[in-house]
């Protein structure tokens, strides 16, 4: 069931990430944007391997995208305790967007965000990373995670 909280965190994330990727694509050199965006795709490619071999596991599901989440905010404060806070840092940069994707891939699971959202945020980052990297590299990201199974 969705409530207001649960719109206001859907609302904030897709804000949020919106915010980060116009930074990043008006003020970041291209060479920066496409190493955040190699990263970022590779994790979006990793979780969706891991979410088919889940399957319709429910509880699996639930763990995964909440460990994720743990996992994704541990990883962007610890770049803010070794001084980074912006988008002008891509080690923060990549923590950011990857703790955006895994808040909202958690809260589509469970329900407490709209497909519509979920899918907003998440087309949003691909479209950037479509646009920044080549289908090359973008090739190379998807045969790297692949090599995780």
């Amino acid at each position: 069931m969705f409530s207001l909280k649960n719109f206001a965190l859907g609302k904030m994330v897709e804000k949020q990430q919106r915010s980060l990727l116009s930074q990043l694509y008006s003020e970041c050199s291209a060479e920066k944007q496409k190493a955040i965006a190699k990263d970022v795709f590779y994790w979006m490619q990793v979780l969706g391997n891991e979410i088919v071999k889940i399957g319709d596991n429910n509880t699996a599901l639930t763990n995964l995208c909440q460990n994720k989440v743990l996992e994704a905010t541990a990883r962007r404060q610890e770049t803010l305790k070794l001084g980074a806070s912006d988008f002008t840092n891509p080690t923060w940069a990549i923590a950011a967007l990857i703790e955006s994707q895994a808040i909202a891939v958690s809260a589509y699971c469970q329900k407490r965000m709209s497909k519509k959202r979920y899918e907003n945020i998440r087309e949003a980052c691909l479209n950037w990373i479509q646009a920044t990297l080549s289908d090359t590299e973008a090739e190379e990201v998807r045969t790297k995670a692949k090599g995780l199974k």
